[in-house]
């Protein structure tokens, strides 16, 4: 992003809001921009606060917790390397909430956005060399080991999920909210509504601070956050996959190629590429700088229901009507594994976030844990009384949160094998239930038209 000073390459350094738009400008123009412009106020921020959500949780956040099976040459470079990071969270917040109160919202996300794509600029060499070494040989090497112990850095480890309960309501919708999606700071969270609009809410004063309506005649099924924060992407029952500039709030694309509702959508880890699992038993592939289908998953005997992209970006998940869970190569689009072990429907699947593991919930009405590397299941927790649509990891992959039909979301222990918390509250179907980056919060969504905050 350059100086937006005619003529000057240099990089911008500073944001300035002193007038409607907002003036981008590097650090030697600082004092022409304060004499030439008719404002008499200028609130210069910088524009490369440098985000890391505090030491460890950026690894957590960045790098999905691939940090326990390395070697100690690899750990320690990734140990200097997030010196650059240290100390920043602080600074971030309190310049984003001056910002808030200065230039409202819709400003702040957009700094929020910029402050995103610095960080992804800013990855050391030696996180990069261990993100991309990490792929299936990484996953099945942590397989079978102790499933509590899978990640260790995470600050969710430490969280007391059983004392989980009601901390804040969102209300705004006017029809079932489907899905809820955090940004990757975990300071926004999106939902999608059978109300056709999409809506951004500001965590941290719990209020809608932007609405995106693209959907004319259709519920919105699915959404799902970029990794990268810079996108929305949406499925919906008018067949089609669309992305949304956060920013701007413009739609940018519009994928067509589903026969039938598109019931979940879910980005890979470069935010490149996403997959959408549709009613016409198929998942599909597509990529951003592509207007058609990049792939297809084709080998379900029923509706696609949820559909997870691995940590590593080798794998996606698909759960299925068929009654199973599939795996499949990024590869090639084939199914390599087939987990059977429900009775009806598979509605919801995830990863655990070093990708050795798997969850899964049914309208049989159980929770099933898999172990990736052997296909087995290592966990079946049974206690909800409705379907289960919706089921995810902790980020520090010791527990398990499953949304239900029975109007719960239960939170589960890896480490007892039980159930330690019901959170009541909701008066309809809970579709969606997601933890903040950070393990400290759970959303959920529910046909009631709530979103309701935990912690």
């Amino acid at each position: 992003m350059s100086c937006f000073y005619e003529g000057c390459s240099n990089k911008a350094e500073m944001f300035c809001a002193c007038s409607s738009s907002e003036v981008m400008i590097c650090g030697s123009h600082m004092q022409d921009h304060v004499k030439d412009s008719k404002e008499t106020k200028h609130p210069f921020e910088s524009l490369y606060v440098k985000p890391d959500l505090g030491l460890k949780t950026f690894i957590i956040n960045q790098i999905d917790n691939k940090i326990k099976t390395l070697d100690e040459q690899k750990y320690t470079a990734i140990e200097e390397a997030l010196k650059i990071f240290k100390e920043t969270k602080m600074k971030l917040e309190e310049s984003l909430l001056k910002i808030s109160r200065e230039i409202g919202n819709q400003k702040k996300l957009k700094l929020e956005i910029i402050a995103t794509e610095e960080i992804n600029k800013l990855h050391p060499e030696p996180i990069l060399a261990v993100f991309d070494e990490y792929n299936a040989e990484y996953a099945k090497s942590i397989a079978g080991q102790s499933i509590e112990n899978e990640c260790t850095l995470s600050v969710s480890a430490q969280i007391d999920y059983s004392s989980f309960n009601l901390l804040h309501l969102l209300s705004n919708h006017s029809m079932s909210v489907n899905s809820v999606s955090f940004s990757p700071s975990g300071n926004y969270l999106a939902s999608c509504s059978s109300d056709r609009s999409i809506k951004i809410w500001d965590l941290s004063i719990y209020k809608v601070s932007k609405e995106i309506r693209g959907y004319n005649k259709s519920d919105i099924l699915s959404i799902s956050w970029s990794k990268c924060g810079k996108y929305l992407a949406t499925g919906s029952i008018d067949k089609s996959v669309k992305i949304f500039d956060v920013e701007t709030s413009q739609l940018i694309k519009d994928f067509k190629g589903h026969t039938m509702d598109v019931h979940s959508v879910s980005w890979d880890p470069s935010s490149t590429f996403l997959v959408s699992g549709s009613r016409d038993n198929t998942a599909k592939i597509w990529k951003i700088d592509r207007d058609t289908q990049f792939g297809e998953l084709k080998a379900h005997k029923g509706w696609i229901w949820c559909v997870a992209w691995s940590p590593c970006g080798k794998y996606i998940a698909t759960a299925s009507g068929d009654n199973s869970v599939g795996i499949w190569s990024f590869d090639n689009f084939q199914m390599i594994y087939q987990l059977n072990g429900h009775t009806k429907y598979v509605l919801g699947v995830n990863w655990s976030p070093c990708g050795g593991y798997l969850v899964s919930g049914s309208k049989d009405q159980t929770v099933k844990v898999w172990d990736f590397k052997t296909q087995s299941i290592l966990y079946d927790f049974v206690g909800h009384k409705g379907w289960i649509w919706s089921v995810s990891f902790s980020p520090c992959g010791k527990y398990v949160a499953s949304s239900s039909g029975d109007m719960t979301t239960k939170i589960w222990s890896l480490e007892t094998q039980k159930e330690i918390n019901q959170l009541k509250g909701h008066s309809d179907y809970v579709y969606s239930t997601v933890w903040s980056p950070d393990g400290k919060y759970l959303a959920s969504a529910s046909a009631d038209k709530k979103v309701k905050i935990w912690g």
